[in-house]
């Protein structure tokens, strides 16, 4: 059953372990199989299911689908290594199952039908890969622990602990008696890890500046973003016109049951849509959200995810000086160890 646990943290899958009744259960399933129950991506509830000794996979299944009407949740199958045969039985068939040599969560839009080494599964890092590896690029220490990037990042340690040890396989870092050190220097991880950065704005909205007091009221972070946050590390200056707000605080503060169906609420709510909504007064502001936080140092954005919102940015001369200016002083934090301490204590 860890195997299979293992797996799952080999290739970032975002689980955590629950405890569960399982009083409805014929007693003779209980000594037939051991059981996991996991929730994924904080939504999907399975339970894992692993044979505590050897008969075949269809009387396997068989159970598997009594267990899931007895608790009324879905099942996922434990395996050793399968035949290819069996393996295409069970993605035919659409059984979740993982195995030594495959996995298949298709409730999860994820069938692997060949392990034969540890891979890369992403074509690009999720919010919390990101945010962890910056993180680990600007900070001043040439050694941490995962509780050092849950402190930074304000994510939780066992999610920390997976993105850890998905970077431990791509050669980043090596674990040493629970301490984490960098095996290539920043410089190379940065210029490597280029590829696989992703945008961190979801969307920008214009709104009157009246209603960037909504959100400071209902006590979210919002800060300086775009060119107002680049300002603060280039020569470029700032119109006091951007600021930025992450999506989750906002989901968070929607479902507060506080809220109701205040004017705050529907506001937050209308910002959430996938639709973008405009103002057309000239003294209206650009609020972009979010997709992770990018306050990891000295209350203010982090430059490499700067540097990403402006890739795309329109050619104007002012943002590819900016750029050039961003550039430089990233390469001189991740070469520089005096000016990462500084940058860390201004």
């Amino acid at each position: 059953m860890n195997s299979a646990l293992d797996l799952l943290d080999r290739y970032c899958f975002t689980y955590e372990i629950e405890i569960k009744e399982m009083s409805d259960l014929p007693a003779i399933f209980k000594k037939k199989y051991n059981y996991i129950f996991l929730r994924f991506n904080e939504t999907e509830e399975v339970v894992l299911m692993d044979r505590t000794r050897d008969f075949s996979i269809e009387s396997f299944v068989k159970d598997s689908l009594i267990v899931s009407q007895k608790l009324n949740i879905r099942t996922v199958l434990s395996f050793d290594k399968l035949s290819e045969k069996d393996i295409k039985r069970l993605i035919q068939s659409n059984i979740s199952f993982i195995a030594h040599n495959a996995i298949s969560l298709r409730f999860l839009g994820v069938i692997i039908n060949d392990i034969s080494q540890p891979k890369m599964l992403r074509d690009f890092y999720n919010h919390n890969q990101q945010q962890i590896l910056i993180s680990m690029l600007l900070s001043s220490k040439e050694k941490f622990s995962a509780k050092d990037i849950q402190d930074k990042t304000e994510i939780s340690i066992a999610t920390v602990y997976r993105v850890l040890r998905y970077f431990t396989e791509a050669g980043y870092i090596e674990s040493v008696h629970g301490s984490y050190f960098l095996k290539l220097s920043r410089a190379e991880i940065y210029e490597d890890a280029k590829k696989y950065f992703i945008i961190p704005i979801e969307k920008r909205v214009v709104i009157p500046p009246q209603d960037l007091a909504i959100l400071n009221n209902e006590n979210l972070v919002v800060f300086e973003s775009n060119l107002d946050a680049v300002s603060h590390y280039t020569m470029l200056s700032s119109t006091q016109s951007d600021y930025g707000v992450i999506m989750s605080d906002l989901s968070n503060q929607l479902s507060d049951s506080n809220l109701k169906k205040s004017p705050e609420k529907e506001f937050i709510s209308k910002l959430l849509e996938k639709e973008e909504f405009l103002y057309a007064k000239i003294d209206d502001i650009n609020l972009e959200l979010w997709k992770y936080n990018p306050i990891l140092l000295n209350n203010k954005v982090d430059p490499i995810s700067l540097r990403l919102i402006l890739e795309n940015s329109d050619n104007d001369p002012r943002i590819e000086e900016a750029i050039i200016d961003l550039d430089e002083y990233i390469s001189l934090l991740l070469n520089n160890e005096e000016a990462r301490v500084k940058f860390n204590n201004v």
